[in-house]
């Protein structure tokens, strides 16, 4: 029931018991990958409510005066406010999220929870304040190991995948100046879209 691994850096080499399989002590979940969805659900709360991180959030935000809430077109109740890393615009202190500098990676196999945990619940120095928009582009440009310029372009070709048809065909065609026939398919109407972002 019981194994041990060994984690580099956890506490000088020490050895830790982790159960073997603790999907199966249980009907709830049926295999390794749904305890893994829910394991990283648990990770996740605790990074919400890590204390560094929510300091180094406070830490990140400073008072805005009225002038300031007109500039940068803020809610007129917004108290605090802080920069996005990557836009550099400014957002109220509850629209922004503090993002890993060098990501926590995945966790795809269970002895791997103890790694990503670590890596989760990282010093401030590995901490960057972002907006909503720009985390889930920097998180898509981890998860695909390209850059956030790149990222940026495939989440807008993939926004652009999701309207109706004959709002892709009318751009395809007003905007961009392509004939219908030269982009037959959803496929190529997404791909022309994508290449007229570079």
């Amino acid at each position: 029931m019981w194994g041990d691994i060994k984690i580099n850096g956890f506490t000088d080499g020490d050895t830790i018991l982790i159960m073997n399989k603790p999907w199966t002590e249980t009907e709830v979940w049926k295999n390794e990958s749904q305890y893994l969805v829910w394991l990283r659900g648990q990770f996740r709360k605790i990074w919400m409510d890590f204390v560094p991180k929510n300091e180094f959030l406070n830490e990140s935000c400073n008072p805005v005066s009225f002038e300031e809430k007109a500039l940068h077109g803020l809610h007129p109740r917004t108290k605090t406010a802080g920069k996005c890393v990557f836009c550099k615009k400014v957002f109220g202190k509850s629209k922004l999220q503090v993002d890993h500098k060098i990501p926590a990676g995945s966790m795809l196999v269970y002895n791997e929870a103890p790694k990503y945990l670590l890596r989760l619940l990282c010093s401030k120095d590995n901490m960057q304040l972002t907006c909503k928009p720009c985390h889930d582009i920097k998180s898509y440009a981890d998860k695909h190991q390209m850059t956030f310029e790149d990222a940026e372009k495939e989440k807008q070709a993939i926004a652009f995948g999701k309207w109706a048809a004959d709002r892709q065909k009318d751009y395809i065609q007003s905007v961009l100046g392509l004939k219908l026939n030269e982009v037959s398919n959803a496929k190529a109407r997404r791909q022309a879209y994508r290449e007229s972002l570079d």
